[in-house]
């Protein structure tokens, strides 16, 4: 969800299926009625910075150590 809102597709713009059959990495591209986007990265038995970026028509703004949590 962006800002309460639920998205109108997710799509699968990356995936790695290891020797067990199994996904252990996915990037999944969120888009919204508004035009707004999301990207994000799943992946198991690796270590991912914990980073964010937002983008807009005035600039951006990069967030380390990021968490929802």
């Amino acid at each position: 969800m962006l800002q309460g809102n639920e998205p109108q597709n997710v799509e699968t713009t990356k995936v790695h299926i290891n020797e067990n059959g199994t996904d252990d990495y996915s990037c999944l591209k969120l888009t919204y009625n508004d035009g707004c986007t999301a990207e994000s990265v799943q992946t198991i038995g690796q270590e991912l910075k914990r980073n964010a970026r937002i983008e807009g028509t005035k600039g951006s703004i990069f967030l380390t150590g990021f968490s929802t949590r």
